[in-house]
């Protein structure tokens, strides 16, 4: 009797695994699209991994919202997609302004930076660590692209277009 109970509960889980399957996935983060101008998605960080793996990059706490990243991998290069969300679009525009200027001001890894725009869109630019680095918010979120620089441009416009 245990047999025929423990068979029925396999068949019951694996039909509603078969149904799930069958529907359509609904992304859960949706500012990571699986592909961008070639790259592919390869892995990303949610919720607490991603707000370690930010607090880490900058030897100390610089968040406490919710973090995503998403790592891209192109044919010979990577691309990474920090995106930051807050309660509301104020704080967003306030922590990019306190984290551009700062860049500006030099003294870090990064160099050149200088505001402009894509898109329609304000964006800052700089470069560093061989790579050239987007910000910008959208809404309640902040963002920050860094890319190989021969890419960058048309990387950040494709994702403007995929994230409006």
């Amino acid at each position: 009797m245990k047999t025929k109970n423990v068979l029925l509960v396999y068949f019951i889980l694996a039909g509603f695994g078969l149904f799930a399957c069958s529907e359509e996935t609904i992304n859960p983060t949706p500012e990571l699209p699986q592909s961008n101008l070639g790259y592919q998605l390869e892995r990303t960080l949610l919720g607490e991994q991603a707000k370690e793996f930010v607090n880490r990059l900058h030897f100390q706490s610089v968040t406490e919202n919710e973090n995503l990243i998403g790592f891209y991998k192109g044919e010979d290069d990577q691309a990474v997609i920090y995106v930051t969300r807050y309660p509301k679009q104020e704080k967003a525009q306030e922590d990019f302004r306190k984290m551009t200027s700062k860049i500006i001001k030099g003294g870090f890894a990064f160099t050149n930076g200088e505001h402009l725009e894509y898109l329609s869109k304000p964006v800052f630019r700089c470069f560093g660590m061989g790579q050239t680095h987007f910000v910008f918010t959208l809404d309640t979120q902040l963002f920050w692209i860094s890319i190989n620089t021969m890419k960058a441009n048309q990387f950040l416009e494709e994702y403007l277009k995929y994230m409006e």
